[in-house]
């Protein structure tokens, strides 16, 4: 096949992690940079598919210390005008247990914090799930438009000289003595000294076999309805962590979640109709103040995880010239920004301390392949 071009960092995949990374590798002062994608535009897989919601109290300490930099990051470029991120909080629920768990992994200053049922109660205007008797506050939650997150990537990268690809599918990797050195499209190939896996739910299927990351995928589903009930438009969103449901005001309507995962090849998820009557039944369990409602919308993406469930950042040892940034595993929104330094940096030789947790070869020591 013909060579149709050259770059110092071919990236696969625009979603969240691929555009975080070429927006970070701009900024440290590259040029040649291709960005290369499968659809048609950006955001169209599991990126766009999210519920836009940054949450930054979570089990992974390694994890959370991301989200936490992350949203700092996205509360300046809000404050810039850069892109739409309303700060409005979240309610977690659960057994005290979990909870306290939760708050042992959040970073060290972490303003999230154990609150009573009358302060939840008073948030969600009397509307939350019964039996209720405290949560965790985490006041620096928040909703972020995702289609602004990447434009601004791409918009900032784009300036400092990054070229982006649309529908254009990368079908293998170039390995030249022993190490990355570009990859293959139907049309040709584009050659490059360092490649990065960016591609989601497809970062598996492109690569020689040896190198493939082991991800599995699991669906997940989000409703829109029609009706907020009394529930106070600006609300936080409220998780229950051990029973699976989420819901946050959206437009004049809940955004809802049952917190489903069946697993799944890699792909664009199906919508599975039984779903809705699966959410109907816990509304009417979890939110029985609301009234009946229709559902507006709904759609399915695809979260991608790794064995320990943490995502696969940095470099391959075995096949120098390649590194990962993929297995997000439902963390890409909140995490992104981290998510695109770590891997820049990595780039340029840095193993900085945050990505340590995250590192591929972290399994080659217990037997599993990456």
């Amino acid at each position: 096949m013909s060579t149709l071009g050259r770059a110092s960092t071919i990236i696969v995949g625009s979603g969240l992690a691929g555009a975080a990374v070429a927006h970070a590798l701009v900024l440290r002062g590259h040029r040649e940079v291709l960005v290369l994608e499968r659809e048609k535009a950006a955001g169209l897989g599991s990126s766009g598919k999210s519920a836009g919601m940054i949450r930054q109290v979570v089990e992974s300490a390694a994890i959370a210390r991301l989200a936490t930099e992350s949203a700092r990051a996205c509360a300046v470029l809000a404050e810039q005008g850069a892109i739409a991120f309303e700060v409005r909080g979240s309610f977690l629920m659960g057994p005290i247990e979990s909870l306290e768990r939760l708050l042992k992994a959040a970073p060290v200053g972490s303003p999230a914090n154990l609150v009573s049922r009358s302060f939840i109660k008073e948030r969600m205007n009397g509307q939350f799930p019964p039996g209720v008797s405290q949560g965790i506050f985490s006041p620096g939650d928040g909703v972020v438009d995702v289609d602004s997150v990447l434009a601004h990537f791409r918009t900032v990268a784009q300036r400092g000289g990054a070229q982006f690809l649309d529908h254009t599918e990368v079908t293998g990797l170039v390995v030249k003595d022993g190490r990355a050195a570009g990859v293959e499209t139907k049309d040709g190939s584009y050659r490059a000294s360092t490649v990065v896996d960016a591609a989601g739910a497809w970062a598996a299927e492109w690569l020689p076999l040896a190198s493939r990351p082991q991800l599995k995928h699991f669906r997940r589903h989000i409703f829109v309805s029609d009706q907020l009930g009394q529930i106070p438009a600006d609300a936080p969103y409220l998780w229950d962590i051990d029973h699976g449901f989420y819901y946050r005001p959206e437009g004049s309507g809940l955004l809802l979640c049952i917190c489903d995962g069946d697993e799944q090849a890699p792909g664009h998820a199906a919508v599975d109709g039984k779903m809705a009557g699966r959410l109907r039944s816990r509304c009417r369990e979890w939110l029985p103040d609301l009234p009946e409602f229709e559902l507006l919308d709904s759609w399915a993406g695809l979260r991608s995880f790794s064995p320990d469930g943490h995502f696969l950042l940095g470099p391959v040892a075995e096949l120098p010239g390649l590194q990962l940034a993929c297995g997000l595993g439902g963390h890409g929104v909140s995490c992104a920004y981290e998510v695109g330094r770590l891997v820049a940096a990595a780039i340029d030789g840095e193993t900085l301390p945050e990505i340590r947790p995250f590192l591929p070869d972290r399994f080659r020591e217990i037997g599993i392949e990456s």
